[in-house]
């Protein structure tokens, strides 16, 4: 038996060593795309930076959309002179032909006053009439609370159709999902204390 031992030709350490490699590298290989249990995808879910938004979904007639808000309440209220910061998010659900801009304004509960307002030049960073359908744009807003009485207010919406200049009489008017009728003026739904 000694002799047959010295017969059967073995795989040198270096060889062997090799030979396993490959084959744990093949193994690997197979269960990663064989098991239906194991997600070997490295894309980030659609929508992933709206985790945190919430919906308002109030379409205009020509498709527009203001998609959803993400606000971080302050506990003791603003003083006058900070500013209120948010993001918006925008889609569109067919392409845009002409080119719009949206005014933020601060409206006062008592009032109904508009107090003071931003223009947002270029919704999402491009030309409206450049966006693509079903992706949504997001727009960071800072809007100066400067001389503003004590009190509650309110955040409002308006776009605009801009050619040259925008116009007032030009203002985009917004439906919610049901088909209800929302108006030209879209208000966020939640209200600030000044103190």
């Amino acid at each position: 038996t000694h002799e047959q031992d010295d017969d059967l030709d073995y795989l040198r350490n270096a060889d062997a060593r090799l030979m396993a490699v490959v084959a744990l590298g093949f193994s690997v290989i197979v269960v990663l795309h064989a098991s239906p249990t194991i997600q070997t995808t490295l894309h980030a879910p659609a929508g992933h930076r709206l985790n945190h938004f919430t919906g308002i979904f109030a379409r205009s007639t020509h498709g527009l959309e203001i998609f959803a808000y993400d606000y971080q309440p302050v506990e003791t209220g603003y003083q006058a002179g900070e500013h209120l910061q948010f993001d918006l998010s925008w889609r569109t659900v067919q392409p845009l032909t002409e080119n719009y801009q949206a005014r933020i304004s601060i409206w006062s509960d008592q009032y109904f006053k508009r107090w003071s307002y931003v223009i947002l030049d270029e919704l999402g960073g491009y030309p409206t009439s450049r966006w693509e359908t079903d992706y949504y744009l997001l727009d960071h807003v800072a809007l100066p609370l400067a001389d503003l009485p004590t009190g509650t207010y309110r955040v409002g919406l308006e776009v605009l159709l801009c050619e040259a200049v925008c116009r007032l009489d030009s203002r985009e008017v917004f439906f919610d999902l049901n088909g209800e009728l929302i108006g030209s003026l879209v208000f966020l739904p939640f209200r600030i204390m000044v103190e």
